[in-house]
């Protein structure tokens, strides 16, 4: 009777923990606890085994497994113990799409999953149907039904009198929505009326002369009351000004003692070797320029003389500039002397005298 009795027990038990492992099982299919549970000590201290009770659970996501944590109920035992949940998996939902500007794609069902199916840029189709924007060319992607914005493809520009132009090439073939810029403008030629104004873009061949000066100063850098320059004109500081040795020098002979007629002119022009600030490309046209001065050489006391001489250049620019400059060398009594020399005691000659001179007129 007693080893019946045990039978009866033992298969009890068995039925028992088979029945106890079934819903852990099936629950593991679904993202349920995998196998046993781990418990951290495995004598319960309040009955035969420990008895489960469900406490805190950490989720399983789609591709890493949770875990549910145990306390043992029987009274008298602390034991905890943790069994795995199993991963859920991806549940792609492929009747949705999730779109951005640019892609489409079948989003995860299970809450927080960002996991993205069949991702494709969106397509216009063999007939698209642009809309323009600001921003691009809108259309209808043919799979995902969305509406989807695409930058503009540009056309060549166009260059006219009123300044740059272009166009979508995908949705503007019509050219209704012209993309227009002005020129790049930067000035030359400034007189004291009028300028020449061209743009610095390149390819872009707009150039209008004889632009009436419009405001004081005006945009060009013309000003009435602006500081003098090296060639004459009353214009702004965009200019600068660094004298070189002049192209053509007049030399002054002495023969004897005695200097040429009590005075005589000679012709100095000065390369303008100058820079236009804000518009690049400028220089190589400033360069070609020359501001030309007129000196006279007046000879002091008797023409003829014995040991040193003080020459006096008074230089006069042309008649936009009312000012003049008075320099002056010594020479010997023989000899050749350029305007471009050092005199005979080592001192400036009168081409940098005059660079001096310039540039005192033009810081004032």
């Amino acid at each position: 009777m007693r080893t019946l009795t045990r039978k009866l027990l033992s298969l009890l038990l068995a039925f028992t923990m088979v029945c106890a492992m079934v819903p852990a099982a099936m629950a593991a299919d679904e993202g349920g606890t995998e196998g046993s549970i781990n418990w951290n000590s495995p004598t319960c201290t309040g009955g035969d085994s420990h008895n489960p009770v469900e406490g805190a659970t950490d989720p399983a996501t789609c591709t890493e497994p949770g875990t549910q944590h145990y306390i043992c109920g029987n009274p008298g035992c602390t034991a905890t113990g943790t069994a795995v949940i199993s991963a859920l998996g991806h549940d792609f939902d492929s009747s949705k799409w999730e779109s951005d500007g640019t892609k489409h794609w079948h989003p995860c069902k299970h809450s927080g999953c960002t996991a993205r199916d069949s991702e494709a840029s969106h397509s216009a189709g063999s007939n698209p149907a642009y809309t323009w924007t600001e921003a691009g060319h809108t259309y209808t992607c043919e799979e995902c039904k969305k509406t989807a914005t695409e930058s503009h493809t540009w056309s060549n520009v166009e260059y006219t009198e009123e300044g740059h132009i272009r166009y979508c090439t995908v949705c503007d073939t019509s050219k209704a929505h012209p993309d227009k810029t002005g020129h790049d403008l930067a000035y030359r030629d400034i007189t004291a009326t009028t300028h020449t104004e061209y743009c610095e873009t390149s390819n872009c061949s707009y150039v209008k002369e004889n632009v009436l000066h419009t405001g004081d100063p005006c945009v060009c850098g013309y000003s009435s009351t602006a500081k003098l320059t090296a060639d004459g004109n009353k214009i702004s500081s965009t200019y600068k000004y660094d004298a070189r040795v002049p192209l053509n020098v007049s030399n002054v002979s002495v023969s004897n003692g005695s200097l040429p007629a009590s005075s005589g002119s000679y012709n100095i022009s000065y390369d303008w070797n100058g820079d236009y600030y804000g518009a690049s490309g400028s220089s190589a046209y400033l360069d070609t320029q020359v501001a030309s001065a007129k000196v006279t050489c007046t000879v002091i006391a008797t023409p003829t003389f014995a040991g040193g001489k003080t020459l006096y250049y008074d230089v006069t620019w042309s008649a936009k500039m009312d000012d003049s400059i008075t320099v002056d060398v010594t020479v010997y009594n023989s000899g050749s002397y350029a305007l471009g020399d050092e005199d005979v005691k080592g001192g400036d000659s009168v081409v940098d005298q005059i660079a001096e001179a310039v540039e005192d007129l033009t810081a004032r």
